[in-house]
């Protein structure tokens, strides 16, 4: 059996969006913490140099000396690790693939039930209509994490009609995080704004920025537009990620990458000549089949 976990305690906050609403709601302390705050996300993918969790236990302290409101951490591992060294609020999910399933974050309660027992003060999962292992909904998950934990629950979506039904399904907060990830949400390059601005102003819970920031003048956008937090991960903590960025501007990357379009073009045009003799010669015999078959 597993206990109850119980959230912490709950204050009144005024809350003024960017687009001048005016309201009072019950806001979680956690809540409270990451209002109006960059939220860094520490994670690494199995086989990147910084996998493991002394890694990102590094990245987390970093990022709270670098002023990060709060962290959102993959795996109950990491979790754990991460919630011994500080106090910041912890987003925690825990991506997980199985057979036949395109939902991958926090699918099922077997993640959330390692997620929240690591110690996260909110659990993010899957808030699209992707199925899972089970072909239970997002709604339903909801509602079996309400029947086992007092914990926050955040909808991670990937466009404005999935944040909204998300809501309505009961999540405290809805995040972008899948947006340009599915394949029927729309892709552009950086953020998408124009969802964050429509969830900001009809979800009525706090919207999470997240997915493709890269500048602080992108945050800075996020804000603007009603963000509640903006998370930001491949930026802050992949390096190999944010070294490559710098070197595609580099004359050494510029001019092998030329070289590199020069072979396969000229490999190309090898393959291309090489199939124009044996084109010719077929065309030729075929044409002789035809004379024949009038004669």
């Amino acid at each position: 059996m597993c206990r109850k976990i119980l959230r912490p305690t709950c204050v009144i906050a005024s809350i003024k969006s960017a687009q001048g609403y005016e309201g009072v709601m019950v806001m979680n302390a956690v809540l409270k913490a990451l209002r109006g705050g960059l939220i860094v996300s520490c994670q690494a993918l199995p086989g990147e140099p910084l996998y493991g969790s002394k890694y990102m236990v590094g990245m987390a302290i970093a990022a709270e000396q670098g002023g990060a409101a709060g962290l959102r951490v993959n795996g109950d591992d990491d979790i754990r690790a991460i919630r011994a060294v500080t106090r910041l609020p912890v987003i925690g999910i825990e991506k997980k693939e199985y057979p036949e399933c395109s939902a991958y974050i926090t699918p099922t309660m077997t993640e959330v039930d390692h997620v929240v027992g690591a110690g996260a003060d909110i659990v993010a999962l899957d808030a699209t209509g992707s199925l899972r292992p089970d072909g239970s909904t997002f709604a339903d998950m909801v509602r079996r994490i309400r029947d086992r934990y007092d914990v926050l629950i955040m909808g991670d979506v990937s466009t404005a009609e999935e944040g909204l039904s998300a809501v309505h399904a009961g999540a405290d907060l809805v995040s972008t995080t899948l947006a340009g990830y599915t394949p029927y949400s729309a892709t552009v390059d950086g953020p998408d704004f124009q969802l964050l601005a429509r969830l900001a102003r009809e979800a009525g819970v706090p919207v999470v920025a997240e997915g493709r920031f890269w500048t602080p003048e992108e945050c800075r956008q996020a804000f603007g537009l009603g963000a509640f937090a903006v998370v930001v991960g491949t930026a802050i903590t992949r390096p190999q990620e944010i070294a490559h960025r710098f070197v595609k501007v580099t004359p050494r990357w510029i001019s092998q990458l030329k070289s590199t379009e020069t072979a396969n073009r000229n490999d190309a045009q090898k393959v291309e000549a090489n199939a124009k003799p044996q084109t010719v010669r077929q065309c030729s015999i075929d044409h002789k089949k035809r004379e024949a078959d009038v004669h």
